[in-house]
């Protein structure tokens, strides 16, 4: 997946659906998957799903972006199958 947002749109994107979703990630859309980590004047958005990765440095103003992967007939456990299956068993 491609994109033309830059870091600083993805932060701030992060940050808004992080609030209103949910702990949503931007990239990969699923809810309660991001973590979000403060270390001074730093803030880390990252997705457990799709490793999607966004941050911002207040000190010294900077946005770094780690794109997400997509993510294609993926298993949803380690069993590969479907969580729903093994939780009708």
């Amino acid at each position: 997946m491609r994109s033309t947002r830059t870091a600083a749109d993805w932060f701030h994107q992060a940050e808004r659906v992080y609030s209103e979703q949910h702990q949503a990630c931007p990239w990969c859309g699923g809810a309660y998957r991001v973590h979000l980590a403060r270390h001074g004047a730093k803030h880390t958005f990252r997705c457990q799903h799709c490793d999607f990765q966004v941050a911002f440095d207040a000190q010294t103003n900077h946005y770094q972006l780690v794109p997400g992967e997509e993510m294609t007939n993926v298993s949803e456990t380690m069993l590969e199958q479907p969580l729903a299956k093994l939780l009708a068993q």
